[in-house]
């Protein structure tokens, strides 16, 4: 999972810990990083999740990657950046029959909520300091 971009780390995370019954940690994530949009993010979180249950997935923490553990977080992904045809792609390998076209919308939430929750966490923490021009 290393190799993995942030936000692919953070679905797959977030898909094991759910399923491992780590739900309000899950939502506590999406509430301190995202704030009154949290609510929203796990909701559609929770809906997404809930259409395709019957997912395989490793315990959180391992560093193995399941097959449909990537196919989920290439949903999100693509989803999120728009590319809706490989979105299809993605939910017709994670759900038996054909997927609800709710299920793009859902995982387009979920995926650009995890990517702006990765840019956050990728600027540098602490007090922001501008140097000032020395005058010679």
């Amino acid at each position: 999972m290393s190799d993995l971009a942030p936000p692919d780390i953070a679905a797959i995370t977030y898909l094991r810990m759910w399923q491992a019954g780590a739900a309000e940690a899950v939502g506590e994530d999406f509430s301190l990083m995202l704030g009154r949009d949290g609510a929203e993010a796990i909701h559609a979180f929770a809906r997404l999740t809930s259409s395709i249950t019957h997912l395989p997935t490793h315990s959180p923490g391992c560093p193995a990657l399941g097959g449909a553990e990537s196919a989920f977080a290439g949903l999100l992904a693509c989803a999120a950046s728009g590319d809706e045809d490989a979105a299809m792609t993605y939910a017709l390998h994670l759900t038996s029959g054909h997927p609800p076209l709710q299920i793009l919308a859902l995982a387009a939430r979920v995926g650009l909520a995890l990517a702006h929750m990765a840019r956050h966490l990728a600027q540098p923490s602490g007090p922001r300091h501008t140097p000032t021009p020395t005058r010679h």
